[in-house]
């Protein structure tokens, strides 16, 4: 079992829109050939000067996708880049996550990948929701051989 952090940095100065971002990684285990990931933590620098204000009880709901080759079945197709998800409470530094799945991997990851933070029905998030200025995520990485 591995820990994985996925950081998004900027990749210009003037870089808005954290909610999207490529990163890079390199597992490298001999003699494992695939994985099992799980997402355990989401951690969201925000913009501290936002204005916006909710009822505190108002939580947004938000997804973590990523393709890497995994095949997610829901009741009508196939998702290819679901990781998991979390809740943040509008206004506020609350993020609730609740016991996330365990997704295989036919191969353990190699390369660049685009990472995504989106509302429901793949909606991109409105920057008056969570001004993010940048976005870790942890995850488990459970290595195995076939």
């Amino acid at each position: 079992m591995k820990t994985l952090i996925i950081q998004s940095l900027p990749e210009a100065p003037d870089v808005e829109d954290y909610s999207t971002w490529s990163a890079f990684i390199s597992i490298k285990e001999e003699p494992y050939n695939y994985c099992y990931i799980q997402l355990k933590d989401v951690l969201l620098d925000t913009n501290a000067k936002s204005t916006f204000q909710a009822d505190i009880t108002d939580f947004t709901h938000y997804f973590v996708k990523c393709q890497l080759g995994q095949n997610i079945y829901s009741n009508n197709q196939t998702i290819k880049d679901f990781l998991g998800g979390f809740s943040h409470k509008k206004g506020g530094q609350v993020i609730a996550m609740r016991e996330q799945p365990l997704i295989e991997l036919p191969t353990i990851p190699h390369g660049r990948f685009d990472f995504k933070i989106r509302e429901e029905y793949n909606h991109l998030v409105s920057s008056d929701k969570l001004n993010l200025t940048g976005v870790n995520l942890v995850f488990q990485v459970y290595l195995c051989k076939r």
